[in-house]
């Protein structure tokens, strides 16, 4: 299998991050699992410049994490990899076919203006009691009835945008195309949710 890392020229996503348990009771693939050890590496896909983040095991010794990050995502220091991509690859291939129940996370930056009226209504105020100013400058949203189910923001105080963070919970079987798939998910509630199909 030809494990497909995501292409961050094509989103807006900054950071994604997808881990949760693999669920087989198979001693030969949790036995790798557990001794497996982290793997750090750079790719670069359609021009733009990735890095992903690979843990196995945990506790259970079921558990597989993966955070992928655009080089722009790292204000100051990008990470220095430890492997090589090709590695990533091979370490994520055996776990083809096999379903894991997941939480997936995707960080995107964007001006507050682009924010959601209503969310931009709890912000436009500043309250003040005495000499003391209390504004809102950040939120989360529970969601029912979409694939996802969380999403929070946060105002970016210096850097002048918001932080917005969106996740789901699914159970998926595990292919080459894993993560753009989930990728897939958080672009659309993000399109359609915050910036509600304006761009």
């Amino acid at each position: 299998m030809s494990f497909r890392l995501p292409s961050f020229a094509d989103t807006e996503c900054r950071f994604l991050t997808v881990c949760g348990r693999v669920t087989t009771d198979e001693s030969a693939i949790l036995r790798w699992l557990s001794k497996q050890k982290t793997l750090e590496a750079r790719y670069r896909r359609s021009g733009s410049t990735g890095y992903v983040y690979v843990f196995f095991g945990g506790k259970r010794g079921n558990h597989l994490h993966i955070d992928v990050a655009a080089s722009d995502f790292f204000l100051k220091r990008r990470p220095s990899p430890t492997h090589k991509i090709a590695e990533v690859r091979k370490a994520l291939g055996r776990f083809a076919g096999y379903d894991i129940n997941l939480g997936t996370r995707g960080v995107y930056f964007i001006s507050q203006n682009k924010l959601p009226p209503f969310v931009q209504s709890t912000i436009a105020e500043t309250t003040t009691v005495r000499d003391v100013s209390i504004k809102t400058t950040g939120g989360t949203l529970s969601v029912t009835g979409a694939p996802i189910e969380t999403i929070r923001w946060r105002l970016r105080e210096g850097e002048g945008d918001v932080r917005v963070e969106l996740e789901a919970e699914r159970t998926v079987t595990l292919d080459d195309g894993y993560l753009e798939g989930c990728l897939d998910v958080l672009d659309s509630a993000f399109e359609a949710f915050v910036l509600q199909g304006e761009q």
